[in-house]
Order: structure tokens, then C-alpha cells, then sequence
């Protein structure tokens, strides 16, 4: 998930702290920590009230204004969270009809004669159907599901919430359209390969046009499309999932691309033989050996789980198991898969296999037919 790589890369400690300045953390006793990458996809339990005010900031250019329910109460101190332009940049995909229109073209009554920007969410089990959504005037919640937690009739946020919301829009413009969104300055539009997200070459055949904030416009020319043949190529590491697609009988535009190997002054630091067979145990020469820790990762590399990725089980006696999934930027007919030391399982594209969860410290590593290797730590509670 891109939003998941986007807090690995700026850390899930620095967007905890911001999630406590909007006033999103109820529990400050589950630190960062408690949360890690999870912070992404929504871990932390809200509130329809803080939800609401956090889109109203967006709707607010990015300033923050707690919530007010009555005009006699006070005004609160306002805070920016985030700048104009990132405010818009959201607010812009949020509003954008043909970016929703993938899933969402069956949903007649979020079809809005203008823009509107909204979000649904439905939870684990159909629990909640929520969606909030906004215009420069008005900032709209929904929640619909049981108060006791039960399950719903397997209501969405568009289906459920997504009704009750839509009403509402229409309801407070009835006799007029909402006011635009007003761009702010240091917003600019480049065109970009609808593919790569990267300047267009000649042998783009999908070109659109894209909103940046100044400075941050892609630089590079695409790589994705080289020559003038149908297909599109891309990098190496998605050749798992390519031979997926075609075993499933699913045809595709996309072709892999491999480099030419480089020349020997340039070849990353290998394994000197192939892991040894049997158990061996973690912080042994013998393993060592087989994964030194200078070993470059960008040849043979463990998608899930990250590396210090914490998983918790609830209940006994349940059997848990995850998938774990590597990739391979060179093809290989096979991967080897150790857990602390001990081989238990070799995959072939698109390299994955399950594994029952065990609680403890765990060292999860792969290897290929030349060596190179990935080695990531888990811890299991």
C-alpha cells in the first residue's frame, strides 16, 4: 500500500505526533509504538465527531478548528496542520468524479452535478458505514451501523452512510451550487505518463495532466515506456507478479524489463555459497556465512513482513498465519526460505507461502540459487 511505503519512509513516530495535534489519539497510554506501520490504514479508534473536524480542516485550507456545538461557545485557538497546497492537492482527489468512477460508477446517488469531496470507510465485519465528506461551505458525517458492535447487513459507506450523506448535500443546496475550491498559489500542472507518474517520452501513448506543488513535479523522464512496442515495461522486482497474472490467464500490457547485469567491479556483495542444509543455528559462522549482513537486498528482497513488523495474537489455540512475499530482480526458478536458521519452504514465482505465527523473536530469510539473500525480524506476542 502507497500509503503504508509513505509512512514507512517518513516514520510512523512523526505522523503519530501529528495525529495527536489533530486530536486523533484517544488512548495516549498506546504509544507509537503500539501502532508502528498500522498508523496508516487507520488503527486508531475515533470518533465521527474528530473525523468530521479533521475533513473540516481540509475543507479550512489545512487549519485546524475544534469543533464548536453551540454559537455561544467559544472559539477555540486555531492550528495549521498542514499547508494550503497539500490541503487542496487532498481536497482535489477527493473531489475528482473520474478518479471515483473506477468503483464508484454504480452508486447513483454520489453522482453530485458539481464538487463535492468526500470519503467512505466500512470496517472489519461491516460494524460501520461511515463516509464524511465536504464543500468550501459545509463539512457532512455520516455513521450508520449497532450500537452494541454487531454486524450490519453487510452494508458499505457508500451503500449505507453514502445515502443519508447524499441527501444532506442535496438537501443544503437546493437552490444553488457549492462555491469552488480555490487553488492557491505554488500549485502547478505538469503532464505526466498516466503509467510511471514521470515526464512523458516520445513513446508515452497516455499522457495526463496532474497537480504538483511547486518543486515537487517529476523530474525524470519516464523509463517505463523505451520503444514504440504495445506493451509496457517496468521493473524487474514485478516479474512475481506478472507470472501471476498469466497463470491465472489474465492478459496484461505490461512486460519486465531486465537489465544488463553489471560488470564485475560493480556486482553487489553475494553469498559465497548457498545457504548450508538443515538447522543452523541464528548467530552460528555457518549462518553468517549464508546471510552477511553487507549482502545487498535490491537483488532478493522480503516484501512481508518488514523488518521489526510486530504481529499480536488473541485467543489460544488459533491458528494464525500470514503470507510472506519476496521478490527476485533477476529470475528465479525458486526461492529458499529460512525461519530462524531452519529451511521450511522454497516458492516459485510470485515467491510467497504462508506461515504459521509463533510467539517470539523470529529471523525470516531468503535466498536464491546465487546467494543473494534478505533477512528481516519479526517479533510475534
Amino acid at each position: 500500500l502507497s500509503a503504508i511505503r509513505m509512512i514507512d519512509e517518513l516514520g510512523y513516530r512523526p505522523f503519530y505526533d501529528w495525529l495527536d495535534r489533530a486530536g486523533l489519539i484517544n488512548d495516549p497510554s498506546k504509544g507509537p509504538d503500539f501502532y508502528g506501520l498500522g498508523l496508516a490504514i487507520g488503527n486508531p479508534e475515533v470518533t465521527l465527531e474528530q473525523l468530521v473536524a479533521n475533513y473540516a480542516m481540509l475543507a479550512n485550507g489545512g487549519v485546524y478548528r475544534p469543533l464548536r456545538y453551540l454559537r455561544s461557545d467559544s472559539l477555540s485557538e486555531t492550528q495549521r496542520l498542514l499547508s494550503p497546497q497539500a490541503a487542496w492537492l487532498i481536497t482535489d482527489i477527493l473531489s475528482d468524479p473520474t478518479a471515483k468512477s473506477l468503483t464508484f460508477a454504480s452508486v447513483a446517488h454520489l453522482d453530485f452535478p458539481y464538487r463535492v469531496a468526500w470519503k467512505t470507510g466500512t470496517s472489519n465485519g461491516y460494524r460501520d458505514s461511515w463516509i464524511v465528506g465536504y464543500t468550501p461551505e459545509y463539512t457532512v458525517g455520516v455513521w450508520v451501523g449497532n450500537f452494541r458492535g454487531d454486524a450490519t447487513y453487510s452494508l458499505s459507506g457508500s451503500e449505507g452512510a453514502g445515502g443519508i450523506f447524499a441527501d444532506i448535500i442535496k438537501s443544503l443546496y437546493r437552490q444553488s451550487n457549492p462555491g469552488v475550491f480555490e487553488q492557491p498559489e505554488g500549485i502547478v500542472g505538469v503532464k505526466v505518463c498516466s503509467h510511471s507518474g514521470m515526464k512523458p517520452s516520445p513513446h508515452c501513448r497516455s499522457i495526463v495532466r496532474e497537480w504538483f506543488i511547486k518543486g515537487t513535479e517529476p523530474k525524470e523522464t519516464c523509463n517505463f515506456h523505451l520503444d514504440e512496442a504495445e506493451r509496457v515495461s517496468i521493473p524487474s522486482q514485478y516479474a512475481g507478479w506478472i507470472h501471476d497474472l498469466e497463470r491465472k490467464g489474465i492478459d496484461s500490457p505490461y512486460a519486465v524489463t531486465f537489465e544488463k547485469a553489471k560488470s564485475e567491479g560493480e556486482q553487489g556483495v553475494g553469498l559465497s555459497n548457498a545457504p548450508p542444509a538443515g538447522p543452523v543455528r541464528i548467530g552460528s559462522n555457518a549462518f553468517e556465512k549464508a546471510f552477511p549482513r553487507n549482502a545487498l537486498k535490491e537483488n532478493i528482497q522480503i516484501m512481508y513482513p518488514l523488518d521489526r513488523d510486530r504481529f499480536v495474537m488473541e485467543g489460544r489455540g488459533v491458528d494464525r498465519r500470514i503470507t510472506l512475499k519476496a521478490e527476485s530482480a533477476q529470475p528465479e526458478a525458486s526461492l529458499t526460505w529460512f525461519m530462524d536458521g531452519i529451511e521450511f519452504a522454497q516458492t516459485g514465482p510470485p515467491y510467497q507461502t504462508a506461515w504459521r505465527l509463533e510467539r517470539g523473536v523470529h529471523t525470516l530469510s531468503v535466498s536464491g540459487s546465487k546467494g543473494m539473500g534478505d533477512s528481516v525480524q519479526i517479533v510475534v506476542e
